[in-house]
């Protein structure tokens, strides 16, 4: 699938005494409004409810669909400006994938959180 009209938010995250005031909505209501004047079809968050991310609520409540679920609590959230956009989804086989590492614990991780690089620089 060719997603270069699609607008992939990574992170977005609102934190400490700015939580509960409407600038996780701001957010949002920017990238959407970026997304459109960019020409996207399509704004795509991934959330869980068992970790940092952002709530499905929240997208919900705003518009977005759940498009696909991955294990162990992973859900596709997607803002569809066009009808006849493809349908979203994860890579799949990713227990075939994780199955080429050895026996024991393998941690999985990603820089997808510009927080988590800010962190990283201090």
């Amino acid at each position: 699938m060719n997603a270069d009209d699609y607008m992939v938010i990574h992170c977005l995250w609102v934190v400490g005494q700015s939580k509960g005031k409407g600038f996780g909505k701001l957010l949002l209501d920017e990238c959407v409004r970026d997304a459109k004047k960019s020409g996207m079809n399509v704004v795509a968050m991934v959330t869980s409810e068992h970790n940092w991310l952002t709530k499905k609520k929240f997208f919900e409540s705003n518009g977005f669909k759940s498009v696909a679920k991955a294990q162990p609590s992973f859900e596709l959230m997607v803002l569809n400006f066009k009808n006849d956009a493809p349908t979203e989804s994860f890579a799949g086989d990713f227990e075939v994938k994780a199955g080429k590492f050895s026996d024991g614990l393998t941690v999985f991780r990603t820089n997808q959180c510009p927080y988590t690089r800010m962190l990283r620089k201090q």
